[in-house]
């Protein structure tokens, strides 16, 4: 008889380019939550945006959102995040950004992740937009397929409170990585205080860092 195997739940998110006077610079990154773990840490994320005072049922957490006025609704995820062990993150940085790297990125995220989790079952979220239509999505299931064995599934970040988390370290990080942009706002409340909190959060193996990332190939 068949042993059923565990399963953990991928969920990737694209964070946007930047340019700097040399090169254009993206994050692949994944928030990585045992199947049978997701209602727990969702009802950890919307305990911490209640906390912030903001209703969860309509609130959106994405980088591009975050603002002076409400960094402390962020930082509150962040927390939460990085309080719960079940809980990974991984990212990708991809320098001299081209579109035709973002799969390639994509595959070497899963890859890396599914070493961690050698005897778990994996399925892989990934955002659905205009730019990520499902032949996509078909192209990255047979693309990392032919090295390991995952289901690939789209979810609207609408619907999508990991594929949101994701985002939003994501962007911390390509912030961060913007070395003459976070210096030069260092101390200013935004964006630039979120980085600050992530960086100070206690490490530990897998979990928020911004110095913890992968360059892509």
């Amino acid at each position: 008889m068949s042993t059923q195997k565990n399963i953990i739940t991928i969920h990737i998110s694209e964070s946007g380019t930047v340019k700097s006077k040399t090169q254009h610079t993206a994050i692949v990154s994944a928030i990585v939550v045992p199947f049978d773990h997701r209602k727990e840490v969702k009802l950890s994320i919307k305990e911490a945006l209640e906390e912030g005072g903001v209703d969860p049922d309509k609130r959106i957490i994405k980088w591009t959102k975050v603002s002076p006025k409400e960094q402390n609704i962020y930082m509150n995820v962040l927390a939460a995040l990085n309080k719960d062990d079940l809980v990974s993150f991984y990212a990708i940085k991809i320098r001299n950004f081209r579109a035709k790297k973002i799969m390639p990125a994509y595959i070497q995220l899963i890859e890396e992740i599914s070493k961690d989790y050698p005897d778990y079952e994996i399925r892989v979220f990934v955002q659905s937009s205009e730019n990520n239509s499902f032949s996509r999505m078909k192209r990255l299931q047979e693309a990392a397929n032919k090295r390991i064995d995952i289901n690939v599934n789209q979810a609207p970040l609408s619907e999508s409170r990991f594929i949101q988390c994701a985002d939003l370290i994501g962007g911390a990080i390509l912030f961060f990585t913007r070395d003459d942009m976070y210096l030069e706002k260092m101390g200013q409340p935004g964006k630039a205080s979120i980085v600050e909190y992530g960086l100070g959060l206690k490490k530990k193996p897998g979990k928020f860092n911004m110095l913890d990332f992968k360059e892509g190939r």
